[in-house]
């Protein structure tokens, strides 16, 4: 389709006003915002779309507000090989004409002129494209073109050099197939609530019928197991009245034993009780016999101990004498060490106060001799002044007042400046030399500090004198004295120690005989008390019972457990004669079989009972009829699943298989769009530019400079600049021959960047050879750059 002309008479704002468009190429209209831009394009839609006497919301907004007027629009436009004029009026003196100019004239109006023009834009016009080409002023600007690419002009030009058969496919087949097999089935193939509760509600009706089989099997177990069980008991009660007739023959015999038995018993526990009393009598005898024994022992054992106490006594007092002459001897030595100690002590002072005398004098000795030698050294050192006379006169020498005769001579060092003057006559100044300076300076320095380290020396020395006092004593003879002292302090220092030891020896004898002592004492109380107390424990128990009848009561003891031996041993005599056939086993045995046989035959009566108590409340529940409905239900069920189930089945196989021809068809038309809309993007912005196409066709993701983006996270400049080039891509394709649509661009390019915008141009002017391109736009500044573009001035 081409749009040629618009004209519009009292629509929304605009009085009249008609525009002619480039069929092929680029048309810009341009113009201040409520211009009238935008309703070119609407008055164009709604003329195609509503008749004349439409009361539809679209028509009724582009009354002037206000007015009575109607509203006019004429449109002129080429589709297919058709050449159209349109021309229609709303909302007061209605009306519709329609002027075919070619391929054949024809001139309709009211219902024929839409008729005829209904069925020429059927044939010729792809409505989804139309929608798909216009960028209009909504908020789906920065979205992308959505043609249709199963029909029109678009799968036209996608499917050129392709088997038509294999790229052209009804989607309305495949939404039918889906809508079928979503009933069924989930996307990913697994059943839904409607088959699943088939499924449990057979499931079910199953568990049902299998419930009534087995309870209908229980009551044919129950009357079978209540025949075998009171056939059971009838045995058991014969057998148990027979054990009852032999057990009555046994019992005669039976209760003789048994009192023959209680007898022996009887005779066992005066056995028993024999035996203890002879048992208790011999150890009371025992027990004395240890006490008095005990006793003796503690008598002797004190006597030997007191003995041994004092024979060790006399040894005792020996050695604390001895041990007191040893500490007094330690003593006495300890006391002449000390009185040696201060002895040593003392001559050690001498002998020191003798060498520092001795040291200081050595050091005054050297300062003495070492200031001379300084002295000596200076003056041979400096240069000498030598005054001789040859008259008498007065001299002044450096301030000194000298009278001399004639032929006397005066001399004196020079160290440093020297004047002499003669009063009246002359002044003569002598001035030593730098380099005598400098050495008389370097050797006084170098004196000065032996110098100091022998006054410090001295000071030394004199600092030991002063405490020490100033005897007259010779240094060797105080040395070897000092000697002799040490010496003898030494030798009793020793002899100290031995005795010392020799006393704390004595001393820890003396201890060790004093603790012995001590734990003899001890023992002898502690055993004074044992036989203190078993005495008066053997003295009360002899006024109880003498040691004669002691003895007495071990006699009858023994005595009475004879006859109590023999008493039993004829009790057992009297109870194996009766018990020679075994008799209490057998009855024994008897009871215990008894008792069996009963348990056995109550435990069957009870069982009578519970079964036949379940079969009356099993056969009253009906069960072969509830049994037959519960199957019936089942195989109805089953039927209705079966057809269910094979609907879905036969609808996933429709669906998967005209879905894989569906996305055969869509890689066939994906492949020339993504090529076409990667060289439109590669001239826009690079030759990294790539995208990734999804299955409706859109831009799922775009690649550029090495990273890839979800459409939906790129700004909103790079989306619109998608958008656009999607639509051109659309557009170029869709153009053979004069067919597509117009692509129309209204007030677009909000959202990119100048240096965009001219490169949008570009790509505009390059790859819409042969499209109908029309610009709406209030800054044609942002078009500056296309090529060739007619500019149409509101």
């Amino acid at each position: 389709m081409r749009i040629l002309r618009v004209r519009l008479q009292n629509y929304r704002g605009t009085g009249d006003r008609e525009v002619r468009l480039r069929a092929d190429g680029i048309t810009v209209v341009a113009g201040p915002n409520e211009a009238g831009k935008s309703s070119l394009m609407e008055a164009f839609r709604l003329a195609l779309k509503f008749r004349d006497s439409s009361k539809a919301a679209a028509v009724k907004a582009v009354q002037p507000v206000g007015t009575d007027l109607p509203t006019e629009v004429e449109v002129e436009f080429k589709t297919g090989g058709y050449h159209l004029t349109l021309k229609r009026r709303w909302h007061r003196d209605t009306s519709t004409q329609l002027v075919v100019h070619a391929p054949a004239r024809e001139e309709h109006a009211g219902r024929l002129a839409d008729e005829r023009l209904q069925e020429i834009l059927d044939e010729t016009v792809d409505s989804d494209l139309m929608d798909a080409l216009h960028m209009g002023q909504d908020d789906k600007q920065l979205e992308q073109a959505t043609p249709n690419p199963w029909g029109g002009a678009l799968a036209d030009a996608l499917s050129v050099g392709r088997d038509q058969a294999s790229c052209r496919l009804d989607t309305t087949l495949v939404d039918l197939a889906a809508d079928e097999r979503s009933r069924w089935l989930t996307p990913t193939g697994k059943e839904k609530k409607e088959l699943k509760a088939f499924a449990d509600a057979i499931r079910r009706a199953e568990a049902r019928v299998d419930e009534l089989r087995a309870t209908q099997e229980e009551l044919e177990t129950c009357v079978v197991e209540h025949d075998r069980v009171r056939a059971q008991r009838a045995a058991l009660l014969a057998e148990l009245d027979q054990a009852r007739a032999e057990l009555d023959g046994l019992a005669l015999r039976h209760s003789k034993l048994n009192e023959a038995t209680a007898v022996r018993d009887r005779r066992a526990a005066e056995v028993e009780t024999a035996e203890t009393n002879a048992r208790a009598a011999e150890a009371a005898v025992v027990t004395r016999r240890a006490a008095a024994q005990r006793v003796a022992e503690l008598e002797a054992r004190i006597s030997a101990v007191a003995e041994a106490a004092a024979g060790e006594e006399a040894e005792r007092k020996a050695a604390k004498v001895a041990a007191a002459e040893a500490r007094h001897a330690s003593t006495r030595l300890a006391e002449r060490a000390e009185e040696l100690e201060a002895a040593a002590t003392e001559t050690a002072a001498l002998s020191r106060r003798a060498e520092a005398a001795e040291r200081l004098a050595i050091a005054a000795s050297q300062r003495d001799a070492e200031a001379a030698r300084v002295e000596a050294a200076r003056s041979a050192a400096s240069p000498s002044l030598v005054v001789e006379m040859i008259t008498n006169s007065t001299v002044v020498v450096d301030g000194e007042l000298l009278e001399l005769k004639a032929g006397a001579v005066h001399r004196t060092g020079v160290d440093g400046s020297s004047v002499v003057e003669v009063p009246g006559v002359a002044r003569i100044s002598v001035e030593p030399g730098a380099a005598a300076v400098e050495l008389r300076e370097a050797a006084e320095k170098a004196a000065s500090v032996v110098l100091k380290q022998l006054d410090e020396t001295m000071a030394r020395c004199r600092e030991e004198l002063e405490p020490l006092g100033n005897p007259g004593v010779d240094a060797a003879a105080a040395r070897q004295a000092a000697v002799d002292a040490s010496s003898a302090w030494g030798d009793a220092r020793t002899a100290a120690t031995r005795a010392e030891r020799a006393a704390a020896q004595a001393e820890s004898e003396l201890r060790e005989l004093e603790s012995r002592h001590q734990r003899v004492s001890d023992q002898l109380d502690q055993a004074r008390q044992f036989l203190e107390t078993d005495a008066t424990d053997l003295a009360a128990a002899r006024l109880e019972s003498a040691d004669e009848d002691l003895d007495s009561m071990v006699a009858a003891a023994t005595t009475s457990l004879g006859a109590a031996r023999a008493a039993l041993a004829e009790a057992d005599t009297r109870v194996t004669q009766l018990a020679t056939d075994s008799l209490p086993e057998r009855v024994a045995a008897l009871e215990s079989r008894i008792r069996d046989l009963q348990a056995k035959s109550d435990e069957a009566r009870d069982r009578l009972s519970a079964l036949a108590e379940r079969a009356r409340l099993l056969s009253d529940q009906g069960l072969h009829t509830r049994l037959q409905d519960a199957e019936a239900e089942r195989d109805a069920l089953l039927a209705e699943s079966g057809r269910d189930r094979r609907r879905a089945e036969v609808a996933d196989l429709l669906w998967s298989t005209l879905d894989r021809h569906r996305k055969d068809a869509e890689s066939a038309y994906r492949d020339p769009l993504r090529m076409r809309i990667e060289e439109l993007g590669r001239a826009l912005l690079g030759p990294s530019f790539s995208v990734e196409m999804g299955h409706d066709l859109k831009v799922a993701r775009r690649r550029l400079d090495g990273h890839t983006v979800e459409v939906g996270q790129l700004s909103a400049g790079a989306r619109e600049q998608l958008a656009l080039i999607g639509r051109i891509a659309c557009a170029s394709l869709a153009a053979r021959d004069g067919a597509g649509a117009p692509l129309i661009l209204d007030d677009t390019l909000g959202f990119s960047d100048p240096e965009r915008r001219k490169a949008i141009s570009r790509v505009l002017s390059d790859a819409t050879g042969g499209c109908q391109v029309i610009v709406l736009t209030c800054d044609p500044e942002r078009y500056a750059e296309l090529e060739d573009a007619e500019l149409v001035q509101l």
